[in-house]
Order: C-alpha cells, then sequence, then structure tokens
C-alpha cells in the first residue's frame, strides 16, 4: 500500500508515518508513504496507479485559498482522501461534499481511529467507484441507441443541451443534417428486417468514421438519423454532408443492395434562446420529404 501524505510540517509526517506503521494493517502488508509539504507537490507525486489513498491536512487547502478546493477535487475523484482538521473548523462538512472519503479531528488522532478510517475510505471508495460504473451503464443504456450505438433521441437532447450552453457563451454557428435511408422499407420487406437492421449498422459507422469526436449522431427513429456539428458553418456543413452521404454510397450489403441516404442540412440560429430537438426537427423532416420528391440519395440544404 502507498500513502501520500501532504502535511506543511516535515515533523508532523513523521508522527503520521509512526502512528500508520504501527497499524495492524502495516504489518500484514508493505506500507510505502510518500511526503509532500505543498498541494502543487502532492499534485507531481500523485499518480493514481501507485497511490492508494491520500491522507491531508486542511491547513494544505486553506493556503491554496480557491484553487485548493479545486485542486482537492482531482485526488477525490481518483482515490480515497482523509482530511485531518480540526474539530472547530467547518472544513470537514465541505470536504466530504467534495468527495473526501472521512475527515478526522488531528487533535484527537490515534492509532486506532486513524487505521479504521483508512480502511473505511478505501471500502468505501471502491464501492462508490462501483456505482458510478453501474450508472454510467445504466445512463448510456437510456441514451444510446442498442442497435446502432449511436445516440437514441434522449441521448441527442441531451448532447444538444449541453451544445446550447456552449453556443450560448461562444456564438458559434451549429450546423444540423437530417439523414433518412431511401427505399428503406423495401428493403425491409424484401430481404427481411435482419438485412435492415445490418444496413442501420453499417450506415451508422460509415457516419461515425467520418465525424469528430465533438460532433453528435442519433438514430432518432426507424432509418433517420440526425447529426448536429458545432462550429460549423452552411458551407463546411453542405461538404461534410456530402462526404458522408458518398460514404453511405459505398456500402454493399448483398449483390443486388447498395446503400444510399438522402439529407437536408441547415444552420441553427437560435440567438440567445436554447432550442430544442423537436424545434430542429420540424425545420428539417418537411423539408426532407419535400426534397425527396425531387430526387433521392443527393443533399439539399435551407
Amino acid at each position: 500500500m502507498k500513502i501520500l501524505i501532504i502535511t506543511n510540517r516535515a515533523s508532523t509526517f513523521s508522527l503520521y508515518k509512526e502512528m500508520i506503521l504501527k497499524t495492524r494493517f502495516s504489518k500484514r502488508e508493505k506500507v510505502e508513504l510518500v511526503y509532500a509539504d505543498k498541494m502543487a507537490d502532492g499534485l507531481k507525486l500523485f499518480k493514481p496507479n501507485n497511490i492508494n489513498i491520500i491522507i491531508m491536512e486542511s491547513e494544505v487547502i486553506e493556503n491554496c485559498n480557491s484553487d485548493g478546493y479545486k485542486n482537492i477535487e482531482k485526488f477525490c475523484d481518483k482515490k480515497p482522501v482523509i482530511i485531518l482538521c480540526k474539530k472547530s473548523e467547518l472544513t470537514s462538512e465541505k470536504m466530504i461534499k467534495i468527495g473526501a472519503q472521512d475527515c478526522l479531528d488531528k487533535d484527537n488522532l490515534d492509532i486506532d481511529n486513524l487505521e479504521k478510517s483508512i480502511l473505511f475510505s478505501m471500502k468505501r471508495f471502491d464501492k462508490l467507484r462501483q456505482l458510478r460504473r453501474q450508472n454510467w451503464g445504466l445512463r448510456n443504456l437510456s441514451e444510446k441507441d442498442p442497435l446502432t450505438e449511436v445516440y437514441n433521441r434522449r441521448g441527442l437532447e441531451v448532447s444538444l443541451r449541453k451544445i446550447n450552453k456552449l453556443q450560448k457563451r461562444r456564438l458559434n454557428p451549429l450546423c444540423a443534417i437530417l439523414f433518412d435511408c431511401d427505399n428503406f422499407k423495401m428493403i425491409n420487406d424484401k430481404y427481411g428486417y435482419s438485412t435492415g437492421d445490418k444496413v442501420l449498422e453499417r450506415v451508422s459507422n460509415a457516419i461515425k468514421n467520418r465525424l469528430r469526436e465533438t460532433d453528435i449522431v442519433s438514430r432518432i427513429g426507424g432509418d433517420e438519423f440526425m447529426v448536429l456539428l458545432p462550429g460549423v458553418d452552411m458551407g463546411n456543413g453542405i461538404k461534410i454532408s456530402e462526404e458522408l452521404r458518398n460514404e453511405v454510397s459505398k456500402i454493399q450489403v448483398k449483390n443486388d443492395l447498395f446503400i444510399t441516404v438522402s439529407g437536408i442540412v441547415t444552420i441553427i440560429d437560435n440567438g440567445n434562446k436554447f432550442i430544442t430537438f423537436s424545434e430542429i426537427l420540424k425545420t428539417l423532416g418537411n423539408q426532407l420529404k419535400l426534397s425527396k420528391q425531387s430526387g433521392k440519395n443527393c443533399i439539399n440544404y435551407i
């Protein structure tokens, strides 16, 4: 076990070290103690794969002013943290809210309660990490389309709320594209639903592989896909749409079955207002239907 101790005084580190080396768990396994006298030095020494737990005095945090509370979150997110503070301080409640696993009264610290706190904090942190993973998995299930593994409508709406906040601050353009697969009903009727599913998977992969990490791809229902391109203007939006259409047109599912898509592109000019998914769909949906009446396997814009 490797423990990082952050305290302003070397003498205090020696005291904590002596107490830890007298604990029962230190007799069962090798314990290595690392010392830092400043938050900045602690951050440099902190490597999640090497450090198992961090013990820190509240004075170290306070000496960093507001940055101290920001920095401690970096520790708390990766490894269990124990804060040592005076009983009269209000630091403990704040530290627990930030993510520390435990707070101890350093004026009444002894070997027994320090050992219990270390073991408790490590166990509690492991359980919280498991819960985070489970919650992430549930959220992923609720926001992703299980067939294509792109966002579903709910995932798109969540992403759009985040984009709205960034757009409002930066006033960057937001390009939206609505695609659907040409003759998809015929594909299902002639080749079966399993082939239809394969088409949707191949189309979504072709779209995903061309886009940036910051772009959003969503299957919003049936054979319809919506793409959001933050910071992209109309000219580049049309260019990207044509590239996506061209990539999809290379897909051959069967000897006599090539896939094509049609799309409509627009720039969402929402000023200082938040734009909703329903508003984007209303803008693009009817226009895509009208566009396909004049021809398929093409991109139009409004």
